[in-house]
């Protein structure tokens, strides 16, 4: 499954993949320069959809937000 996955993130041209010149049996996989530029998109849309979600919360409300959020997690994994 995971070549399947690599293979589709290559197709998308999202990732890299190459063989590592020491060992020709491995292959290496990064980013590509359009995969960072999504992952900073991305990054950044997170932050505007927290500062969004987030608005008129004090920071105090903010963690309790978070803590309870992390016990739910933990109770469903």
């Amino acid at each position: 499954t995971c070549v399947g996955i690599v293979s589709r993130l290559v197709a998308k041209k999202l990732v890299e993949s190459f063989t590592d010149q020491k060992d020709r049996r491995m292959k290496l996989v990064r980013l590509s320069e359009d995969g960072k530029k999504r992952c900073e998109k991305a990054k950044k849309d997170i932050q505007e959809l927290e500062q969004t979600l987030f608005t008129g919360f004090s920071e105090e409300e903010q963690a309790v937000f978070h803590g309870l959020l992390k016990r739910v997690y933990e109770n469903v994994k």
